[in-house]
């Protein structure tokens, strides 16, 4: 997978995001449309750093964890998600949709910057910019996938 802070896989994901509509139908999981866009702009604001971490050192934190999460399949509708990335509540769709473009737009601007700052992933702890840049594409490539696009 490629990096989200690359123009091409960003324009791509944007270009995604334009295919959901507030009657796409999940194909595996638990989440609604509206509550994964949701999730995804809280993944955002913990990659900005704008989410407090609770994070606690495990193996998912080494640098072979890191291999794993950043090569590894993700499951389907197997792994839940840290309570940190369920903060916000769905309200007008387009706001939701709009707010997950803002936060995506931030982050890639972020990774532009020389001295960027990255928050701390609740689950995997200090990643790189590389790192985040190819965990934010799997991710979400992860949840628009469970949603056909």
């Amino acid at each position: 997978m490629p990096s989200m802070f690359e123009p091409a896989t960003y324009q791509e994901f944007i270009s995604r995001i334009d295919q959901l509509t507030p009657l796409s139908q999940r194909q595996w999981g638990r989440m609604s449309v509206q509550q994964m866009v949701c999730h995804l702009s809280d993944a955002l604001k913990g990659t900005l750093g704008e989410i407090p971490s609770t994070f606690k050192p495990n193996f998912l934190a080494s640098r072979l964890g890191h291999f794993i999460i950043l090569n590894a399949p993700i499951p389907k509708g197997k792994a839940s998600t840290v309570p940190e990335f369920q903060q916000t509540q769905p309200g007008d769709w387009t706001r939701d949709v709009a707010t997950l473009k803002g936060y995506l737009e931030r982050a890639v601007a972020r990774a532009r910057t020389a001295d960027a700052v990255w928050g701390i992933h609740p689950r995997f702890g200090k990643l790189t910019r590389e790192e985040w840049g190819k965990l934010l594409a799997r991710h979400m490539d992860h949840h628009l996938r469970q949603f056909g696009v």
